[in-house]
């Protein structure tokens, strides 16, 4: 077993405490399934959200949804093009499988990094 990271993002359609809760479940279900992972292969979760995010914070959504897990929320940079109502996951993981972890982009995300070379 190693440890690894992995991205994710989702957009929202509006700023309200459900839209938030209910995004950041969704992402990381889906981020879950498209590693084959449980939730006992997460170690830690870094969220940053998009400025016009201001009614709830991913890390305290979880928390009051159950989810047993250190995560920690900042407010994302701002820059020129930037997708409005996004919140992004760093994910730090159990990984045992092979290869890299999937990055997972939900509800209009897209990547805005390049992506890590394997070499």
């Amino acid at each position: 077993m190693s440890v690894s990271a992995v991205r994710g993002a989702i957009g929202i359609p509006v700023d309200t405490p459900q839209g938030i809760a209910d995004a950041t479940v969704e992402l990381l279900d889906a981020l879950l399934h498209a590693n084959r992972l449980d939730r006992s292969g997460l170690i830690s979760l870094m969220f940053n959200v998009t400025a016009d995010l201001t009614s709830n914070n991913p890390a305290l959504a979880l928390h009051e949804a159950g989810w047993d897990l250190p995560a920690l929320c900042a407010q994302d940079a701002a820059f020129a093009g930037a997708p409005p109502r996004m919140i992004r996951v760093l994910a730090h993981v159990r990984w045992t499988a092979a290869g890299r972890p999937v990055p997972v982009y939900l509800g209009g995300a897209t990547r805005t990094r390049p992506a890590i070379s394997s070499s």
